[in-house]
Order: C-alpha cells, then sequence, then structure tokens
C-alpha cells in the first residue's frame, strides 16, 4: 500500500517547523526507529508498543490530515493493531514470567525458590524469558513493513490546514477529545460496576489512557509543559490497570496449575501473592482515577509532579 501521490487541491502539505503536523510526525518517526530495535533485539514488548504508539497517534490525530489520505492512514493503524494481537501470546508468556521476576527481586527470594516458581508458572517445554530470541522471527516482515509505511506517511505531504498551525495551540483539540473519551469510558465501566481486573470496559479504559497519554507525549515534545502532566497522570492510569491485568493472567495460570503442582505450598503461597499485590494495584488504581478523572471533575486534586519514568 502506498500513501497516494500529492495530487494538486486534494493532497496535503510537508509538515512545516515548528507545526502540529512536525510533532505528529516526529513522534511517529521515533516509533520507525523503535520498530527497527525492537526487530533487531528480538524484543516482544517494545515492539507491541511501538505499534501501539503508532496507531494510536495515527487516529488520534487523523484530523491534522487532509480527507484523501485519512483511508491509507487508517488501513496502516489497522496494520499496527493486527500486529500487536500477533504477539500477544508471546507477551501474555512474558509477563507472567516478568511478574514473578519482580517479586523475587522486591523480596530477595534465594535463587532456588525464585527457579521453582519460574517452573511452576511456564508451560511446559517454554524456554526462558531471558532467553529467548525467536518470538518475533514470524512476524520480523511484517512489523518492518509497518515501519516502512509509516515512515512514508509522516514524511509524505498529508497534512491539512490544521496540521500546518503552530504545534502548542495546533495539538490542543486533540487533547481535550481524548480526554472526554477517557473520561466517557470511565464513566461506562463505573456505571455496570465491572471489575478492572478482567472486564473488557476497564479494558477500553486503559486503551483510552494510552492514547491520551500518547497524544499528550506529542503535544509534550512540542513544547506544552501542560501536556507533559497530562502524560504523567494518563500513565500512571495505564499502569495501575495494566498491573491489575497482569495480575490476573499470574492468578489465570497457577489457577491451571495448582491442581498438578509438586510443590503445593508454593503454588498456594503465590496465589497469596497475587492476591496482596491485587490489592496495591486496586488501591493505585482508586488515586489513578482521582487524579486523572475525578480531579479534573472535582477539582480537588494538586499540582501533579512529573517523573523522568512517566515520560518514557
Amino acid at each position: 500500500m502506498e500513501v497516494p501521490p500529492h495530487a494538486g487541491d486534494g493532497a496535503g502539505d510537508r509538515a512545516g517547523a515548528g507545526s502540529a503536523g512536525a510533532a505528529v510526525r516526529d513522534y511517529l518517526l521515533e516509533q520507525v526507529s523503535a520498530l527497527h530495535w525492537a526487530v533487531a533485539d528480538g524484543d516482544v514488548h517494545d515492539a507491541r508498543v511501538a505499534c501501539r504508539r503508532a496507531r494510536s497517534v495515527l487516529l488520534a490525530h487523523a484530523d491534522l490530515v487532509v480527507a484523501v489520505h485519512r483511508r491509507p492512514l487508517a488501513e496502516i493503524a489497522g496494520r499496527a493493531r493486527d500486529l500487536g494481537r500477533d504477539l500477544s501470546p508471546a507477551r501474555d508468556a512474558e509477563v507472567v514470567e516478568e511478574v514473578v521476576r519482580g517479586w523475587a527481586a522486591e523480596e530477595s527470594w534465594p535463587s532456588a525458590r525464585l527457579d521453582a516458581a519460574l517452573r511452576l508458572v511456564r508451560p511446559a517445554g517454554a524456554r526462558d524469558v531471558e532467553a529467548e530470541d525467536g518470538a518475533l522471527d514470524g512476524a520480523r516482515t511484517g512489523l518492518l513493513g509497518l515501519a516502512d509505511q509509516v515512515a512514508t506517511l509522516a514524511a509524505s505531504p498529508v497534512w491539512g490546514p490544521a496540521g500546518a498551525e503552530p504545534a502548542v495551540p495546533g495539538l490542543r483539540a486533540t487533547r481535550t477529545r481524548e480526554t472526554a473519551r477517557l473520561d466517557d469510558r470511565v464513566q461506562v465501566a463505573r456505571a455496570i460496576d465491572a471489575d478492572p481486573a478482567e472486564h473488557a470496559r476497564w479494558h477500553d479504559v486503559r486503551k483510552a489512557a494510552k492514547r491520551l497519554r500518547y497524544s499528550a507525549e506529542v503535544a509534550h515534545q512540542a513544547g506544552d509543559l501542560e501536556a507533559g502532566a497530562q502524560a504523567a497522570s494518563a500513565r500512571r492510569l495505564q499502569t495501575a490497570l495494566g498491573d491489575l491485568q497482569d495480575l490476573r493472567l499470574v492468578g489465570t495460570r497457577l489457577d491451571e496449575v495448582s491442581a498438578s503442582a509438586s510443590d503445593t505450598t508454593l503454588a498456594r503461597e503465590l496465589a497469596q501473592q497475587v492476591e496482596r499485590t491485587s490489592a496495591t494495584a486496586r488501591s493505585d488504581l482508586t488515586a489513578a482515577l482521582a487524579e486523572t478523572v475525578d480531579g479534573r471533575v472535582g477539582g480537588s486534586t494538586g499540582p501533579i509532579t512529573i517523573l523522568a519514568e512517566d515520560l518514557t
């Protein structure tokens, strides 16, 4: 699939320096670089993040692109979604091990306990996550092809009048729209009293938080300090929900293996660890919602301190 050539009035313009389009273009080109590095390193997580960032930013900023280019933009975003989904099973296996390794690091487990825990949660025949180097082999061609498509679109004359506006004011409408989108999804999830650890409505909230975060990152990199605070708070909401959903994966895996586990005591202790850690994650989620959603509505929260890791 090629981006349509410049065809007069129906086509767009190239992004000028300091414009909203240039800010989006530069962010997309960062994801192109990230995809190449992820493929070279065999890093499933980084590949999925780059796909997700590219897709979210393309869709959130589609109104900056002239109409003739929106269909190829949507097709590229759809391909990014599909490639990310294809990598989900490999990433799920990584997540379970990463959670267990995280507990071990936090509590200074003896190596024997960590090895036993990993044997318990690892699917039969699976290799050590730290030694895994082939999970991206099947997706390599697709990911590099996606990188080429994103790079071509980003550098092409696709931007309309909105994309030519100065970056800070020009990107503000996108953040406002994505903020409302997140609010709507939170209200839907709360209205049905869904469990944040597993219900699809809270998964929608997490996706909306990511999209707001990435949109705010684009604006922050273009010089909007207010957007940096918003990116940080959206990241904390995304992380709290992600932690809960990751712990559900671990709990499900323990349910699958506990009946046949040779060490039932260890299986029981790990299940208790899931419960304790989930309680902490739920508390973090409550705080993140108060900051990200309720704080805007009720005006009850103070300034957000932006940490370096919040913008990585």
